[in-house]
Order: structure tokens, then C-alpha cells, then sequence
């Protein structure tokens, strides 16, 4: 279980330090919450730089605009994703 230590009490803060996730992690957390790879993709439709970005990415920073533009899309609360955040990164 990894231990993050973070002093901002702003939660934009946070999350500009929360430590990227592996696009393994990011697809185990994204399960664990019932969205699919297939979901996603089919919520980033035909935007090919967007899907570029979901295939190619070696990692994912909390604070992406592709991130965010996820969690709008899911309508997921920002501490709902920091929550799933915090999570996937011990997957």
C-alpha cells in the first residue's frame, strides 16, 4: 500500500501532486467502478487526437484535460476521481 503525503489543503493543489497512473492503473481503477475501455473510447467518439492520446499514453496525469473531459463525461464528482486515484495507484 503506497503512503502519499501531500500538505495542500486545496484539493486543486492535490490533485496537481497526486502521481501519474500506468495505463494499467488506470484501466484496473476504471473497472473496479464498472467503466470499460470500450466506454471510454466510445465516449471520446470520433475525436481522433483524444484517442490518441487514451491509446498512446504511457502514463495519465491527474490533472490532463483528457482526464478531466473522462470525468465530465462519466459525470464522476472530482473527489470521486482523486478517491479512484489515490486507489489504482497501488494496482
Amino acid at each position: 500500500m503506497s503512503v502519499i503525503f501531500i500538505r495542500e489543503r486545496d484539493p486543486a493543489d492535490v490533485r496537481a501532486k497526486l502521481p501519474p497512473l500506468s495505463p494499467r492503473q488506470m484501466l484496473l481503477g476504471l473497472a473496479t467502478i464498472g467503466i470499460t475501455e470500450a466506454d471510454v473510447e466510445a465516449g471520446l467518439g470520433d475525436d481522433a487526437l483524444a484517442l490518441i492520446e487514451w491509446r498512446k499514453a504511457s502514463q495519465f496525469e491527474r490533472l490532463h484535460p483528457l482526464v478531466v473531459e473522462m470525468g465530465d463525461y462519466f459525470e464522476l464528482p472530482h473527489e470521486q476521481i482523486d478517491s479512484l486515484w489515490l486507489y489504482a495507484l497501488d494496482l
